[in-house]
């Protein structure tokens, strides 16, 4: 289900992420471990870097061990369950802004969309129609088109307008800002 959903939105039959964690409990036989292992994914066992929480751990692999510009790395069981794992998460994304990482979990995608303008698109029948962006890492002025309440050199931060519960109308969602913004998009796969 995951890898068919990877194969779409990134075109995995050219694409192959840079890390995955390796995860503890998981049938040395699953699919995606077989994958991975085909493709040469490289696997993080997270008992190397016992001080990092499970998503921490591959991505501080990725900033570590990776020359590769724009690598990117998908964390599926990311968000949802207890809230202080789901934070942790999130603040990797805090901490190593310049990496493509992508939370999956419980019905929701999240990721960095980068200052400047930045084009998304949606895989239909798959991401959305919710989303929402949020100025995880302070203050920001954002402007959007493609989503049903856009927002216009719109000032936002933590403790003033977040942009949630918006609805996606078109086929690319345009973001402009001057800082990193959390997207937020409900996910059905």
């Amino acid at each position: 289900m995951h890898l068919d959903y990877l194969r779409h939105k990134w075109n995995c039959v050219h694409w192959v992420p840079t890390a995955m964690e390796d995860i503890h409990d998981c049938d040395p036989s699953s699919l995606l471990l077989v994958w991975c292992v085909t493709c040469g994914v490289y696997l993080c066992h997270g008992w190397l870097l016992w001080w990092c929480t499970d998503v921490s751990t591959p991505v501080f692999a990725l900033h570590t061990f990776t020359t590769t510009p724009c690598a990117t790395t998908p964390h599926t069981g990311a968000l949802g369950g207890r809230l202080d794992h789901t934070i942790a998460n999130l603040a990797s994304l805090i901490r190593y802004p310049q990496l493509r990482v992508v939370l999956m979990g419980d019905g929701n995608l999240a990721q960095v969309v980068p200052p400047g303008s930045s084009t998304i698109v949606p895989v239909p029948g798959v991401e959305g129609p919710t989303c929402g962006l949020v100025p995880l890492f302070g203050d920001v002025v954002c402007s959007t088109k493609g989503l049903r309440w856009n927002l216009a050199d719109t000032p936002m931060s933590m403790t003033g307008l977040i942009s949630t519960s918006n609805l996606i109308e078109e086929e690319h969602v345009h973001v402009e800002s001057n800082a990193p913004l959390l997207w937020t998009v409900e996910w059905s796969c």
